[in-house]
């Protein structure tokens, strides 16, 4: 398995940003509960190697924000034939937003996207509709 590091050396502004959410959730005095449920609300992606390419787990909730982090993805991973497996289980809400961006990205990849696969419960949703989708 590749680490995700060697992958995404840097996420950007977006990542930086997420974590200094995740490190002030950390240092404030809240309650288990609560400062589980704030964690819950951020997006975060983790990348996987197979046999035929490779996949990206999708976790909290899909915004635009989060919209572009996926594309961003996307966009670094080796283009040379690889399947991309996109697991949607573990999303929590899509936001109508999130969707139109996402959306207008597989759509300019003319012809790329057939090597996209969406699974999970939220793939018909995520998916443009010219994409393949599994369960």
């Amino acid at each position: 398995m590749i680490p995700t590091s060697c992958l995404f050396p840097d996420f950007g502004r977006p990542f930086a940003i997420k974590i200094c959410v995740i490190l002030v959730i950390i240092r404030m005095k809240v309650l288990a509960e609560k400062r589980k449920e704030l964690a819950q609300t951020i997006f975060g992606i983790a990348v996987d190697r197979n046999s035929d390419g490779f996949g990206l787990k999708l976790a909290g909730d899909f915004d635009g924000t989060s919209a572009h982090e996926l594309i961003y993805a996307i966009k670094k991973l080796p283009e040379d034939g690889v399947k991309l497996y996109i697991y949607t289980n573990s999303l929590k809400t899509i936001h109508p937003f999130g969707l139109d961006i996402f959306h207008k990205f597989m759509r300019s990849l003319n012809g790329h996207s057939a090597k996209i696969v969406f699974t999970g419960n939220s793939a018909s949703q995520l998916s443009p509709g010219n994409s393949q989708l599994t369960s």
